[in-house]
């Protein structure tokens, strides 16, 4: 695997005949905003295709340009049906720009804010996808560690694409540990609150997590501030609603166990009664029809999108020039053996119920 990554490393290092710039692309719509920036719907002047545009501002904090660098990375190598696709990346003086697929289906999040919660047949297939994503990137020595309602979305068929790297950690084989603090507070393993050195299986408690609430309405945790969010997930009791089938209950104590050690595996997860009939090889195919087809009248269509975003104006926020260092730092460690200019896109073919979690990361480098 690390070679194939390696391989793909050096063939996207080569020039591009046809760069691409921001000129390129007329602005939409905002579709989202995180602590990095926002997320345009944007369509390309010249091919008339419409992309999710994910504009990134730099800072001269080391963490924050070490995260960019493995998010495009990911992007970049990674491949798989359940991820969403990077079409190219271009950066001016004060950001970096990531331009990829749009997917109309907009976010779980969005869906499950509609629904309240799901039934467990619903759920099923969106746990399913979220497996085989997670499977996916730990098989590419891939870390996700901020798996999250608002970064699973749907693409226009209704298909699981799990989405944002910006805190996954690139070349991470299984077996071995890292120790940064990073995450969203509900969904946050035990051993990342605790600091203590960890592995892909935070992953799985996250996937938990997201479980628990699609099913039941709300995250297992949930305090009035981050701190006391963090406490429960130490130290209280696991309460599982009535409704849940004992299935569901006993792969959610399965995955949720504090001890990582005795947590459930993802392979472990895939054999278990909760997915007694499922067609593994079928869902890998995206065989199954959804049980939520978005509904999606044309390609500049975001009605699958919070509208606290979209009613916003769809222009290019201004920041100050950035200084030196943070240049130096971005030259040196986000583009790092890619061009910064990929292919032309054209070649390559708040009103809302539930609480919005922001992620927390500290301000030291993986270890």
């Amino acid at each position: 695997m690390e070679q194939q990554v390696q391989e793909q490393l050096q063939r996207l290092s080569m020039s591009p005949a046809n760069p691409v710039g921001i000129k390129d692309f007329q602005f939409l719509k905002v579709v989202g905003i995180g602590g990095y920036g926002k997320v345009y719907q944007v369509r390309e002047k010249s091919g008339d295709h419409v992309y999710a545009l994910k504009i990134v501002r730099k800072t001269d904090r080391p963490i924050d340009a070490k995260h960019l660098q493995d998010e495009i990375r990911v992007l970049k190598t990674v491949n798989s049906p359940f991820l969403c696709r990077l079409q190219t990346c271009f950066e001016t003086e004060e950001k970096v720009y990531l331009v990829m697929e749009f997917l109309h289906g907009g976010e779980l999040y969005t869906l499950l804010n509609k629904l309240g919660k799901m039934s467990e047949i619903a759920g099923k297939f969106y746990i399913a996808g979220l497996v085989l994503a997670l499977e996916h990137l730990h098989d590419c020595h891939v870390v996700y560690r901020d798996l999250k309602p608002v970064n699973v979305m749907l693409d226009g068929k209704g298909q699981v694409r799990l989405t944002d790297f910006g805190l996954s950690k690139f070349n991470f084989p299984k077996g071995a540990r890292t120790g940064t603090f990073c995450g969203t507070p509900e969904y946050m393993a035990p051993e990342v609150i605790k600091r203590k050195p960890y592995d892909h299986s935070v992953d799985v408690y996250s996937l938990g997590c997201v479980i628990y609430d699609m099913l039941t309405g709300g995250p297992p945790f949930q305090g009035k501030t981050e701190k006391e969010t963090t406490q429960m997930a130490l130290k209280d009791p696991l309460l599982l609603p009535s409704h849940l089938s004992i299935e569901c209950q006993t792969i959610l104590l399965s995955l949720m166990r504090r001890d990582p050690r005795q947590r459930m595996g993802l392979e472990e997860l895939k054999t278990t009664a909760f997915f007694r009939g499922t067609d593994w090889q079928k869902m890998k195919a995206q065989g199954y029809v959804p049980p939520y087809i978005p509904s999606v009248l044309n390609d500049e269509d975001v009605s699958n999108f919070e509208s606290c975003f979209t009613d916003m104006p769809a222009e290019e926020s201004p920041v100050k020039k950035p200084s030196e260092k943070v240049k130096k730092t971005i030259k040196e460690n986000v583009f790092a053996g890619f061009d910064s200019v990929a292919q032309s896109t054209s070649k390559l073919g708040k009103a809302s119920k539930r609480l919005a979690f922001k992620n927390l990361t500290n301000e030291a480098g993986d270890q």
